[in-house]
């Protein structure tokens, strides 16, 4: 049976490139003076299916999908970095600002079939809160192989999903939680995702892989399951907010989130504790 772990939300960007003096500190002008243009992220890759360290032939850019979300252009990489032996990564100079957050694209350094490209959020109110010579340190950004891809085509198969497979189609994925805060929240039993578009379907891990991940006795599940993470998913996904519902009329916050072909995105919806 597979581990589960759980990760940041997915989220959007919009670049503003800014100069030495529009983000300088007190210190504007005069001889001697040392500059820092832009500030810094740095991080780690892990496999988000069981929470792995990955390296081997990894390279992961920091991308800017404003164009992609809002007017179906491309998606802009900002920066580019292959990923250590430790599995650490850093990016250096970064001089954007965010309306809704920037993408972490983890991904085969050559074109390779070792993984399927996976996007992690950094959310826009933690990236405009970065002044000049700042460090966002701690940051994960999650990979999936293709071995997960294989298992998760085979048991979506098996719960009714009739897509060309992930690879093709892309996908959201990632888990329902019970707070906004990573550091208590928890899986949640007896949520559901609610899509941006009817168009979509989601499916739901238990924690009894023998059947297949996302049925129980031959039956797809319908809502998540705590012993699985409240893992979920949902093949060729929609661009659009998805917001979730369960059992004890709980509220979700709005998550901007949707399908890119051959690439998934990992997307946390946390309930709304305050």
């Amino acid at each position: 049976m597979y581990k589960l772990k759980r990760a940041a939300a997915i989220a959007a960007a919009a670049p503003l490139l800014l100069s030495a003096c529009d983000k300088g500190g007190e210190d504007s002008g005069g001889a001697g003076t040392d500059y820092v243009v832009g500030f810094e992220i740095q991080g780690a890759v892990q496999q988000f299916w069981t929470g792995e360290t990955s390296a081997e032939n990894l390279c992961i850019d920091l991308i800017d999908p404003t164009d992609k979300v809002f007017s179906g252009g491309e998606l802009l990489t900002l920066a580019s970095t292959e990923v250590a032996a430790d599995g650490s990564f850093g990016f250096t100079g970064v001089t954007t600002t965010s309306t809704i957050g920037l993408l972490m694209l983890a991904d085969d350094c050559d074109g390779g079939d070792m993984y399927m490209g996976l996007a992690t959020g950094i959310p826009s109110d933690t990236v405009n809160a970065l002044d000049y010579g700042d460090v966002l340190s701690d940051q994960i950004s999650y990979v999936v192989t293709q071995e997960t891809v294989a298992t998760f085509d085979a048991d979506l198969a098996a719960a009714g999903y009739t897509g060309p497979g992930l690879e093709v189609e892309g996908a959201i994925m990632g888990w329902i939680i019970s707070s906004a805060d990573l550091a208590t929240a928890g899986p949640v039993d007896c949520a559901y995702a609610v899509p941006f578009s009817a168009e979509t379907t989601c499916y739901y891990a238990d924690g009894d892989d023998s059947d297949g991940l996302f049925t129980t006795d031959g039956v797809p599940n319908t809502e998540t399951r705590a012993e699985a993470g409240s893992f979920y998913t949902c093949p060729a996904a929609t661009i659009g907010t998805y917001t979730a519902e369960d059992c004890n009329g709980s509220e979700y916050y709005e998550i901007l989130a949707g399908s890119i072909d051959g690439l998934a995105q990992f997307v946390r919806i946390p309930q709304i504790t305050e």
